[in-house]
């Protein structure tokens, strides 16, 4: 296993072996096979690293060539450095004393390093290419190293951050419909499922469960997988579905199928769901296979325990609270509606800054509210009467970055009512969009003008009614916020 990793230099000649070699490496960084060693052996790895590195730079080349192209580079250079910075990622996790300051250092410029191309691949799979990367690295416990960085590794500490806030935010937009990505000129893959292991690997969620009642998005008990992976639907053969009123049960029985979800949880959200589920008194956890689009998988499942007196469930089950309750969205906004008192007005109406809202025919405040972080670039513009006459917040989602947004849980109604308050013509906000679907199933939307309009810096007045809502009610660091807004501003 060990040899597997350590570093072997190849001439110019042996390029077919070189590429050879550099696969081995990356597919077994991919799969985290270094999990499997001993610290001793780690260390032994480490030491072989470290007589190989480039101490200039930080990269780690199989094949020794100034004159290389970019897309030999990604093969002998970036590959190899991904996979053993994974792997010290790893180490350092693990066993940080380990390590002495030089090699802290090392292992700092290595990181920093492994970002030159901010992972992408050269050519056609440059996007399918990012996600392998991605993996590798995530691999290596990448949600445990961001809690507790290496100071030195600064460059790739930021950048690591704001990729997963991007991989999240395309998580949501496309685990219900699929994303697809070139890996050459002719042949296109689906990369839902490679995402969807990205994201769940990152926040630990090595279980995998099938659920088909209260558990699922938009349902009573979906606030117990809030930190969990939707993974899809899937079918469970050979098991029959009935609802038992306020809740629906399976047992096993030929030739019958029930709907469900995939989900993918850490140990601690499992624990939590055997106990929902009666820690075996009402319901048997048990192993079973999924029907899913690609073949099947093996999940959990839980079986009902008891005799069964309920209807038999066609289709996806779901409560007779979902079936008749009003529909809901997660309105997210970006601007001054990030004060609960501010956006208040515009569901039950009221005065603000001077001017009177006659808020939403439903006066009835959100359900609930919570903080994302979204891709996207935040900007001000136009030219606003309540405040001052200068510019006021608007959404870039094509823009580089990231975009704060608070969550609103309100129905439908109140959200076509709020647009209309805040103006949904074409000089506003005449653009409705989607950010993506929420874990409890629930849309996520928001709206900003149909094209970026010409930049205005927002008055001193609404900058700073701003910036004390993000820090006061969402939790951030003043220092960060300031340095956000200022990114805002000097996108002008």
């Amino acid at each position: 296993m060990k040899k597997n990793y350590n570093i072997i230099r190849f001439s110019k000649e042996n390029m077919v072996k070189a590429e050879e070699y550099s696969k081995e490496l990356f597919e077994q960084a991919t799969k985290g096979t270094y999990k499997n060693l001993t610290k001793e052996e780690l260390r032994e790895i480490a030491d072989n690293l470290f007589e190989n590195v480039a101490e200039i730079d930080g990269s780690i080349a199989l094949i020794v060539d100034d004159q290389m192209p970019t897309e030999g580079k990604v093969d002998f250079v970036y590959k190899p450095t991904y996979a053993l910075a994974a792997l010290l990622i790893y180490s350092y996790n693990n066993y940080p004393e380990m390590f002495n300051e030089k090699e802290f250092e090392l292992i700092s410029k290595i990181l920093n390093k492994s970002i030159a191309l901010n992972l992408l691949n050269h050519g056609y799979d440059a996007e399918y290419g990012y996600l392998k990367n991605m993996l590798v690295f995530c691999q290596g416990g990448l949600k445990k190293y961001l809690e507790k960085p290496i100071g030195g590794a600064k460059k790739f500490n930021d950048f690591m951050r704001e990729a997963i806030v991007k991989l999240e935010g395309i998580y949501f937009n496309t685990v219900t419909k699929g994303i697809k990505y070139n890996i050459n000129k002719f042949k296109v893959v689906d990369a839902t499922n490679m995402l969807i292991e990205i994201i769940s690997i990152y926040k630990n969620a090595g279980n995998r469960i099938f659920v088909y009642g209260t558990l699922m998005r938009g349902e009573r008990a979906n606030e117990l997988l809030k930190v969990a992976v939707y993974a899809g639907e899937g079918i469970l053969k050979n098991y029959g579905c009935y609802d038992l009123g306020t809740y629906p049960a399976v047992v096993e029985e030929a030739g019958k199928s029930t709907v469900g979800e995939i989900w993918y949880v850490d140990d601690e959200t499992l624990e939590k769901v055997e106990h929902y589920e009666g820690d075996g008194t009402l319901y048997t956890c048990k192993e079973v296979k999924i029907e899913v689009e690609e073949g099947e998988i093996d999940c959990y499942a839980y079986v009902y325990n008891s005799g069964i007196t309920g209807g038999k469930v066609n289709g996806k089950w779901s409560s007779g609270s979902m079936r008749n309750k009003e529909k809901y969205v997660w309105y997210a906004c970006y601007g001054s509606n990030l004060n609960d008192a501010r956006f208040k007005c515009y569901i039950a109406g009221g005065e603000f800054n001077g001017k009177k809202y006659k808020g939403c025919d439903n006066k009835t405040l959100w359900e609930d509210d919570k903080w994302i972080e979204v891709p996207g670039r935040l900007y001000f513009a136009n030219e606003s009467g309540k405040w001052n006459n200068k510019g006021v917040a608007f959404y870039d989602k094509n823009g580089e970055g990231i975009t704060i947004m608070r969550l609103y849980k309100i129905t439908e109604k109140q959200f076509k009512d709020v647009h209309a308050q805040e103006g949904n013509g074409d000089s506003w906000y005449g653009e409705e969009v989607i950010l993506g679907v929420a874990e409890d199933g629930l849309k996520i939307k928001t709206f900003t003008n149909k094209s970026r309009l010409k930049s205005n810096a927002p008055d001193e007045e609404y900058r700073t009614f701003i910036e004390k809502a993000l820090v006061e009610e969402g939790g951030y660091n003043i220092e960060t916020i300031k340095e956000y807004i200022n990114l805002a501003i000097k996108n002008i």
